[in-house]
């Protein structure tokens, strides 16, 4: 029987005699139906219309970035809080959204805190986080290190590796850390005149010759000497003018000083 089939299949078969295709468009023509062809172009446009209305979606609803910067003058801003920022030419202080008690700062920058126990004010970057309790400090964030002062109150410092393993600081210290270390070190307590560029006043108390020099000699960037060393200086000086620092110290000590 099979190859009875066969044999009928052979001598009837005719090339063509079947075409899918061409038995669609027949049925097409007799019934009116309509075949929709796709175009590649048109797709990708549609796909790209998509992406691009997903990315701007995103972008509105993203935190936008605040950037407070000091281009080549001290400048001073005060934060939503209260909270008050002195920035040092070329530093910049940023933060994300509406909360302005979560910020980055690059370069050197002097803060006073308003205080809120129920939200703490956090400084922080790429190597580095500082949690206030209650403070006024100096920061000077640069890529190698970062270096904290505090004038007033206390804070926790600590790195970005490593958060549990910070140190506290009160008034008067000092804190140090080397980009890629895992915990700040205490340094020797500064001069109290390290932040003179914000309070524009020196004030020496019973500080011996060569360390008042230096102290002018780093606000004002030059380079003062003294034969006299064993001269001491108690008073406070408006940073207005370095010549009349140093005519009134050598009028008071009776010295003489280089420049």
């Amino acid at each position: 029987m099979e190859e009875k089939n066969l044999r009928y299949v052979v001598r009837y078969f005719k090339p063509d005699a079947l075409d899918p295709d061409r038995a669609f468009g027949r049925f097409c023509q007799r019934t009116g139906y309509h075949v929709r062809r796709f175009s590649l172009r048109r797709v990708a446009v549609a796909a790209v219309v998509l992406l691009l209305t997903g990315l701007g979606i995103m972008y509105v609803l993203r935190p936008q970035t605040t950037m407070l910067v000091a281009v080549n003058h001290q400048r001073t801003f005060v934060l939503s809080d209260g909270t008050e920022v002195i920035l040092a030419p070329h530093a910049s202080l940023s933060y994300k959204g509406d909360y302005a008690r979560s910020v980055s700062i690059s370069g050197k920058a002097y803060l006073k805190i308003k205080h809120d126990s129920s939200h703490p004010f956090i400084i922080q970057g790429a190597n580095y986080l500082i949690r206030d309790i209650g403070t006024q400090l100096e920061i000077r964030a640069g890529e190698d290190s970062t270096d904290v002062f505090v004038a007033e109150g206390s804070v926790y410092f600590a790195s970005s590796r490593q958060k549990e393993q910070g140190i506290e600081l009160t008034e008067g210290d000092r804190g140090f850390l080397k980009s890629g270390s895992v915990r700040p070190s205490r340094r020797a307590k500064p001069s109290p005149n390290r932040i003179v560029w914000v309070t524009h006043q020196f004030h020496f108390q019973d500080t011996a010759l060569p360390y008042v020099l230096a102290d002018l000699s780093d606000y004002y960037h030059v380079r003062l000497t003294c034969a006299s060393k064993d001269k001491r200086l108690t008073g406070d000086f408006d940073a207005d003018s370095l010549e009349t620092i140093v005519r009134l110290i050598e009028k008071t000590l009776d010295v003489k000083i280089q420049n």
